[in-house]
């Protein structure tokens, strides 16, 4: 036992020295020699210097400021990832139309139209000229069903959109029997109406477009049900729809032409 304390305290000596030697300086051991305790409290503050120098902020700051900027970067990739992911799903959504309908797509775009004024009919690029024909069904770039053709001209038609007092198309809850009317409420809304009373219809439901105008697709999003309204004593019920287009994309839109039967 007493041999391993005598081995253990030449270590730590023979570490002592080396340390002085290596990292303080050949003079550190006279003065170790001489007043040790003076000594060590030197070399605990040049540690302590050290170590208080290695993480100064300034140190630490631009290692930070590095971090920040990665992690910038990769939140600007993220963030295009997700537009490619969007335009991705949108272009197929549209290149997919064709396949399952009887329908090609026509391009066009308004010639203006201003939001604000709550607008609802419009009037976009192309007439007669493009074989655009009165009541052909217009969809914007995400495929959500905005209006019919309710004028044809040389160069130029007018759409008026499902939110359009005049406006009414017949339509269905999405995966469901329950049918009725669509119409627009003064530009701000959509009502679908002459619902049966027994019918299925809730909150969030979505509306799509039915089969019953051989000129417009089944299956085209117009809204999502917002509340539902049973009149006391009535045979039908309605409900207030939040349409799914949004005007600012009305830059590009396009038009559904029925091919010809074979």
């Amino acid at each position: 036992m007493k041999q391993q304390t005598t081995t253990s305290a030449l270590l730590i000596v023979v570490a002592v020295i080396v340390y002085f030697g290596l990292y303080i300086g050949a003079g550190a051991l006279v003065d170790f020699a001489t007043n040790p305790l003076a000594t060590f409290s030197d070399a605990s503050n040049s540690v302590r210097e050290r170590l208080y120098g290695f993480f100064q902020p300034s140190r630490l700051a631009p290692t930070q400021q590095n971090l920040n900027e990665r992690i910038v970067v990769l939140e600007g990739k993220l963030a295009a990832l997700g537009a490619v992911d969007t335009e991705n799903e949108r272009l197929r959504a549209l290149l997919d139309l064709p396949q399952r309908t009887s329908y090609s797509l026509i391009e066009t775009s308004a010639v203006t139209y201003d939001p604000i004024s709550q607008q609802t009919v419009i009037t976009i690029v192309g007439g007669e000229n493009e074989s655009i024909q009165k009541g052909m069904a217009v969809i914007d770039p995400f495929g959500v069903f905005i209006g019919k053709v309710s004028d044809v001209f040389e160069q130029r038609s007018f759409v008026r959109l499902t939110t359009d007092i005049q406006s009414s198309i017949t339509a269905q809850v999405q995966h469901s029997s329950t049918f009725g009317l669509v119409s627009g409420r003064h530009g701000v809304g959509l009502l679908f109406r002459q619902i049966p009373v027994e019918a299925t219809i809730e909150p969030d439901d979505i509306i799509v477009t039915n089969n019953q105008d051989p000129m417009i697709p089944a299956g085209l999003l117009i809204g999502r049900v917002l509340a539902v309204e049973t009149p006391q004593g009535q045979t039908f019920k309605e409900a207030r729809i939040t349409p799914a287009f949004q005007a600012t994309a009305f830059d590009q839109l396009f038009l559904l032409h029925k091919n010809s039967e074979q």
